[in-house]
C-alpha cells in the first residue's frame, strides 16, 4: 500500500530524501504535518514543518509557494498552542510569499485575525476579518465556501464584545453561505466540485 513517508523518503533529518525535491513535497508535508496535529502530536508536526521549510527554500528559493503553504501550517500550530508571536511571524512569512490575487491570501489572513482575536485584540482581529472578506469578495463574488469561516470567526469576536445583535448576523451569514454551497456543490456539483467544498471546510 502507499507509505506517505516512505513515498517522499524524510522525516526530520533523513537522509534518503528524494533529489531533486519534487514540487509535490509540501503538498505531502502538509498532510503529514496534519496527522501529526489532529494526534495532538504538535512537536512532531513542527519540527517537520521547520525542515520542510529549509529543503524548501534549499532547492527553489524564499519565494516557493510551499514556503507560504508550510508556514500557514506552522503558524496554525502555534497558534493552538497559544504560541501567538510565532504564529503571527509564520502568517506574516507565508504574506510576503502570495500576492494579492492568490487564493490563500484571505485564508491566511483570517488566520491572523485568529490570532488577535484569541488574545482578546478585538480591533485589530477585525482589520484582519474585513481585509479578509474583502478579499474573497474581490476574487471570488459573495458566496465562496471560505466566507462561512470568516463570518463566524467575526461571530465568536462581536460575541465576546457582548455584541449580540452583531454576533448573531456574522453567524447567520456565515451559515447562508454554507448552506448555499451545500445546495449547488453537494447535490448538483460534479464530484470534483464535492471533494472541493469538503476540502474547504477540513482546512486542506
Amino acid at each position: 500500500g502507499f507509505d506517505i513517508v516512505e513515498s517522499i523518503g524524510f522525516l526530520p533529518g533523513s537522509s534518503n530524501l528524494k533529489t531533486p525535491l519534487d514540487e509535490n513535497y509540501s503538498i505531502v508535508s502538509n498532510s503529514l504535518g496534519q496527522l501529526y496535529v489532529q494526534q495532538g502530536n504538535y512537536q512532531p508536526a513542527i519540527a517537520l514543518y521547520e525542515d520542510s521549510l529549509v529543503r524548501i527554500r534549499s532547492a527553489f528559493g524564499d519565494n516557493h509557494i510551499g514556503i507560504a503553504s508550510i508556514s500557514n501550517s506552522l503558524g496554525q500550530v502555534h497558534l493552538l498552542q497559544n504560541d501567538f508571536s510565532d504564529a503571527e511571524s509564520r502568517f506574516e512569512t507565508a504574506l510576503t510569499v502570495l500576492d494579492d490575487e492568490h487564493p490563500a491570501t484571505p485564508i491566511v489572513l483570517n488566520n491572523i485575525g485568529e490570532v488577535y482575536r484569541v488574545q482578546g485584540q478585538h480591533q485589530k482581529a477585525a482589520e484582519f476579518y474585513n481585509e479578509s472578506i474583502a478579499k474573497l469578495a474581490a476574487l471570488y463574488g459573495n458566496d465562496h465556501p471560505s466566507f462561512s469561516r470568516v463570518f463566524n470567526n467575526l461571530g465568536l469576536l462581536h460575541y465576546a464584545q457582548e455584541d449580540y445583535e452583531k454576533a448573531a448576523e456574522s453567524f447567520l451569514a456565515g451559515v447562508q453561505i454554507e448552506q448555499a454551497n451545500l445546495t449547488q456543490n453537494l447535490i448538483a456539483g460534479s464530484e470534483s466540485q464535492k471533494r472541493q467544498y469538503i476540502n474547504t471546510f477540513a482546512g486542506t
